[in-house]
């Protein structure tokens, strides 16, 4: 996430930082310093909900939860690879997800059980895994994944691809860029930007707001 030190600035915080790799920063507080005195105000993208949350860098749900709790103490050994090991783990016993995702209007998933959907305004989670990899902050949309490899040699080919950035070219995974995605169906937890909602029955959209806020990096949006 990204805390702000007075309007228009703010310093990289929280586990993954995964924000702040899209922004080019490592995360170390001297490079958040070098950036508030030197960078110039970039205007990025905001996500609300309607239930008044705000998220900075990405939604998910299904495996996704469980693989961020499950990679939390991979990250110390396995660097970048800990999200999809965690996803691996996580899948084994992952029973898949009765939900509809909407884009704009238009249903994006392909209309059978799901493992997890991610909604993205930056690229990675889970300290660094690429699941959204052409995600832009700036560009006035969300990156929606809808990943429906339910099967378990299908979960291991997924998180086999995730390791080589190749899982959107998967049959099993439904891609969308747009302005607005509801999520529905029963017991869906969603993780937003690390934090986790309980389990609920409620539908659930996210918005982009474009340039809603500005953030000063060293560096520009890559």
């Amino acid at each position: 996430m990204v805390a702000a030190a007075q309007p228009g600035r703010g310093l990289p915080l929280g586990t993954g930082n995964d924000f702040a790799g899209h922004l080019g920063l490592d995360g170390s507080p001297q490079e958040a310093v070098t950036g508030l005195v030197d960078g110039e105000p970039q205007a990025m993208d905001l996500v609300v909900t309607d239930d008044d949350r705000v998220v900075v860098n990405a939604a998910h749900l299904g495996i996704g939860v469980t693989a961020a709790e499950r990679s939390a103490d991979l990250k110390d050994l396995f660097g970048q690879f800990a999200y999809p090991l965690g996803a691996l783990a996580a899948g084994v016993a992952a029973d898949g997800l009765d939900l509809r995702v909407r884009l704009d209007g238009e249903r994006l998933d392909l209309e059978r059980p799901a493992l997890m959907v991610v909604i993205a305004n930056g690229r990675t989670i889970g300290g660094g895994t690429a699941l959204a990899p052409e995600a832009r902050a700036d560009d006035g949309l969300l990156d929606v994944v809808v990943v429906h490899a339910v099967e378990p040699t299908a979960r291991a080919a997924f998180a086999a691809a995730m390791l080589r950035g190749t899982h959107l070219d998967r049959d099993e995974v439904a891609v969308g860029r747009g302005r607005a995605v509801t999520v529905s169906g029963s017991s869906l937890a969603h993780n937003r930007d690390g934090e986790l909602e309980e389990m609920v029955d409620t539908t659930r959209t996210y918005r982009v707001e474009p340039g809603a806020r500005r953030l000063v990096a060293s560096v520009a949006v890559r």
